[in-house]
């Protein structure tokens, strides 16, 4: 699933769920419209390690298509969305989410069921590279979600199939999380904490974990905005230790964690120019099972002059837990459908 770049940096996956007005836009007071949503995505990338050849290369890097049909009721659709991802997805083409959505706009319930991404953090960002918390926590496969409230304060709970069990497919992983937004003298302040039953059922780890035991899994992010400034924080990380083979036979008891923090100015209305800057920085600790790096400092550059077209340039630097590090330049042109 696709939440980078500044076009969808206060987007969190799941915001059909916690606004009503927007959960049922796919067709107006109940018809059948249907509504089509896409991404083409290309990218030129540099990396020069500290120790070893520099390396090029450009891609397309992800294709996406998504189209959403109203059900004959306002607030209830049915949704799917098809992707190409590279270099990550050799699958080809792939059902990224595809669902059905209750949420009708006076109740103070909202339900979905399906392949979705589940909120296991919130992962928005102007950075052009995915956020490691993401790379982490990220959940999607088949789930059932039922929610309270709107987009100023909602809660919800889900259970998917964590398949933890070994030799077994079993809806046996379940979480919660609590969402709120609110907005004072200029100031909006959004936040969001939630738990997981098991973090090998994410998706980067379940291709990984061997069987284990469930380990727990708590998140928790804050973005404040003011004006052009957005002040962005976020964590997710395991509550114990994997056990000593969950991810190998010969390894070690690890409690893998991400968290990020991430400053990002709109010079729009400060200088009147079509340009975002964004600042990151990372950390993990415990996650080389996935082969992450423990440090991860970035900026960007994001013209937006050329609108619906969207150029960005990137600079990361990356360091792993071995103390290896690389620089690694990259420039976007994101193309909404």
């Amino acid at each position: 699933m696709y939440t980078n770049g500044p076009w969808r940096r206060l987007a969190p996956p799941v915001a059909l769920l916690l606004a009503p007005g927007v959960a049922a836009s796919a067709g107006s007071e109940g018809d059948r419209e249907l509504t089509w949503e896409g991404l083409i995505e290309l990218r030129g990338q540099y990396t020069e390690p500290e120790d070893g050849r520099a390396e090029s290369d450009l891609l397309l890097r992800a294709a996406e298509l998504s189209a959403t049909l109203g059900l004959g009721r306002p607030g209830y659709r049915a949704s799917a969305t098809l992707l190409y991802e590279e270099p990550e997805d050799e699958a080809g083409i792939v059902v990224d989410e595809a669902f059905v959505e209750a949420a009708p706009p006076q109740a103070p319930w909202r339900a979905r069921a399906g392949r979705f991404f589940l909120p296991v953090g919130a992962y928005g960002t102007a950075l052009v590279t995915d956020p490691l918390t993401l790379e982490l926590g990220e959940t999607g496969p088949e789930a059932l979600e039922v929610g309270i409230g709107d987009e100023t304060l909602g809660a919800a709970a889900y259970a998917l199939n964590g398949g933890h069990t070994e030799g077994a497919e079993r809806v046996d992983t379940w979480g919660a999380y609590l969402r709120g937004q609110t907005a004072w003298g200029g100031v909006r302040l959004a936040g969001e904490g939630g738990w997981l039953s098991h973090l090998g059922a994410s998706d980067g780890l379940s291709e990984i974990d061997k069987g284990s035991e469930a380990v727990g899994a708590w998140h928790a992010g804050v973005t404040v905005s003011y004006q052009a400034v957005t002040l962005q924080a976020e964590h997710v990380g395991a509550t114990e230790p994997f056990a000593a083979d969950a991810f190998s036979e010969a390894g070690e008891a690890l409690e893998p964690t991400a968290s990020r923090g991430e400053l990002v100015v709109d010079w729009a209305p400060l200088a009147e120019l079509p340009l975002e800057t964004a600042l990151g920085y990372e950390e993990t600790s415990e996650a080389g099972m996935l082969d992450l790096p423990e440090r991860r400092q970035s900026a960007v550059l994001a013209w937006q002059g050329l609108a619906p077209l969207e150029l960005a340039l990137e600079w990361r630097a990356d360091e792993a837990p071995s103390g290896e590090k690389e620089q690694v330049l990259t420039g976007q042109v994101a193309a909404p459908l």
